[in-house]
This record gives structure tokens, C-alpha cells and sequence, in this order.
């Protein structure tokens, strides 16, 4: 049996206090949230195998993000280029910046991710990176 968990918002309280220009979670939770939904509804309504389907989204991404990552140049981690969030304000930063940040929020996800399942009683995968690199010295 297959079980989907979804989060309903943010568990967050209202942002008026946050100074200009930082992070908003609302409309990335909201777009995560539909993109999930809209591949559960798909699985319900047409019988596929939503599982299949995003182990090859996963492969057409990984894919992408090697061949950039294989030809990074340090020039490339200095650039610096303009984007626009979900609320529509621009902004500028530094390609290192936004690839530092692309690292480090996942590990966000991946506490939401262990508080979900700690909440309903299932026990969360390692995903400390040194426990799957470390080996342990001789005698300890």
C-alpha cells in the first residue's frame, strides 16, 4: 500500500515581520504542493504509476544538472544574473550564491520531510551525508 503525505501550507506564522526580500515560503509550498497533488490526481484518475513517472523526471534532471555541473567554470560561479521570484519581485545575485542555497534547501526539506513521518509514527531514513561517507578507524 502506498501512502502520500501532504502538507496543507505553511506551518510558519505570518511573514509581515521578515525584512523586505526574504525568503517566502507560502507560494514555493503552494507550487510544490500542487505539482505533487497534480501527480496524485493523475495516478488516481488514469491508473499510472506516478512512482515511474517521477523516477524519470528525477532522471532528466539529474541528467541536466551534471552536464552543468561537469562544465562549471569558475567564472560561471561568479556571474551574476537577474530572476524573478514567485511574488514578482527582481533581483540579482551571484551564480555560487544560488547554487550554495540549492544545496543547503534541501536539507530543509528533508527536516519536513522527518517531522511528517515522526508525526504519524513511521521512523525517517538516515540522510545525514557523513553517515553514509565515514568508515570506522581500526580499534574504536
Amino acid at each position: 500500500e502506498r501512502r502520500r503525505i501532504v502538507a496543507s501550507g505553511s506551518s510558519r506564522s505570518a511573514q509581515g515581520d521578515r525584512p523586505r526580500g526574504a525568503h517566502r515560503d507560502v507560494p514555493h509550498d503552494v507550487a510544490v504542493q500542487n505539482d505533487g497533488l497534480g501527480v496524485a490526481s493523475r495516478d488516481v484518475v488514469s491508473g499510472r504509476d506516478a512512482a515511474a513517472e517521477v523516477v524519470e523526471m528525477f532522471e532528466r534532471m539529474h541528467a541536466i544538472w551534471s552536464r552543468y555541473l561537469d562544465d562549471l567554470a569558475d567564472a560561471e560561479l561568479e556571474r551574476r544574473f537577474e530572476y524573478t521570484t514567485y511574488t514578482g519581485e527582481r533581483y540579482a545575485d551571484a551564480v555560487h550564491n544560488v547554487l550554495t542555497q540549492l544545496f543547503s534547501h534541501s536539507s530543509y526539506h528533508r527536516g519536513q520531510i522527518a517531522l511528517l513521518l515522526r508525526r504519524i509514527g513511521a521512523e525517517p531514513a538516515l540522510t545525514d551525508f557523513v553517515f553514509w561517507t565515514r568508515r570506522r578507524v581500526d580499534g574504536s
